[in-house]
Formats: C-alpha cells, structure tokens, sequence
C-alpha cells in the first residue's frame, strides 16, 4: 500500500497533515494557484443578492483605496452613530478602466440603509440592483487589492459566465482594519449567463 500511495500521491512540498490545494477541474497553473493563494483569496461562488437600498457618495477618477477611503469618512460624517471602520461599507465600480479614462471612472461610496430608514436631502439614495453575482471572498494587504480584482475576473472567466451591466462591487468586512492596510472583503462580479447558457 505504501508503494502505491507514493505513486499516485501529488508531488507536492508540503509536510503530512498540512492541507493541500485541491485540483481545478478547469485550465489554472500551478503559478496561477501560487498566485491566488499568495493574494489573500479565500473562497468564490455564486449566488442571488437581492435588491439593496444604499446610501452614497459618487467619485470621479482612479479607482483606489485612496478614493475609497476618504469618500467613506465623508459619507460616515452624515451617519453620526455609524462605526468608522469600513465593515458593511459597499463600493460600486460603475465603469472599466480599460473603456473609459481613468479621470471619468465612476465609484459610489456605500453604507446600506434598512428599508425604515428616512434620509434627508443631502444623502443621495440608490438601490443595487437584485440579480446573480460571482462572488469571491478575500483577506488582503494593500498591496494585493489590485490583484484581487484580477482574480475574481479571472474564476469568472475561468467559470465560462460573461460579466452583466450592472456595477461590480465590494462589501467590506467588520475584520477589515484600515490602521493595519488589511481588508476582507467580496468582490462581486455580475453575471449575464450560466455556462450552460
């Protein structure tokens, strides 16, 4: 039995016990799956979100933390009696960075209102559209956002879904601490089809 096992096991560096990276039904490289893990992320899947009503603040040019982070103080500064750190904080990115100039590129600033919540005049209010999502989970630094993206786009590709119209997103957190730069979040990804489609 041990001749066997030594066989057909997958050669891997790695001690007995530690767990192992499951195979991909689907075309990933090993670098790739180097990568993945190497960038904080988690798990991915899909699901229906319902509808959601937000509250936001709308800013143009680079998509970014930077952006994000301040236009978050602004919007919180509004909510009083909300926590300052980003868990439950929505980002919807409006347009693709590789179609419009980087000075038009649209990100809504979010915090989610319950349905009895009135606001006043100052507070823009949207919905988030309800509909299926790739949704993929990640535990970053910093320096790792921008790959994140580039690995949920990648799953979903990988997947065989073509990305909807409507905005993609991210949900941050109550883990997430700005002091340290460590974010957990999703990034949502719309979907336009199943593979089987």
């Amino acid at each position: 039995p041990g001749e066997f096992r030594r066989r057909f096991a997958r050669q891997e560096k790695s001690k007995p016990g530690n767990v192992s990276i499951v195979e991909s039904d689907y075309s990933q490289s090993d670098a790739m799956l180097s990568t993945w893990d190497d960038a904080g992320f988690i798990a991915a899947g899909v699901g229906y979100l319902p509808a959601v009503r937000l509250a936001y603040m709308r800013r143009f040019g680079q998509y970014g933390k930077e952006t994000c982070q301040q236009t978050h103080a602004d919007l919180l500064a509004l909510f009083p009696d909300t926590p300052l750190q980003p868990g439950g904080m929505i980002c919807l990115y409006w347009d693709s960075p590789e179609v419009t100039p980087e000075l038009r590129c649209r990100t809504d600033v979010c915090v989610e209102l319950a349905g009895s919540v009135k606001t006043g005049r100052e507070i823009a209010v949207q919905t988030r559209a309800s509909g299926r999502y790739a949704i993929c989970k990640f535990a970053v630094y910093g320096e790792n956002l921008d790959t994140a993206w580039d690995i949920a786009f990648a799953w979903v590709n990988a997947q065989g879904y073509l990305k909807g119209d409507s905005p993609c997103y991210e949900k941050y957190y109550p883990e997430t601490d700005v002091s340290r730069d460590y974010y957990v979040f999703d990034i949502g990804i719309p979907l336009k089809n199943t593979p089987a489609e």
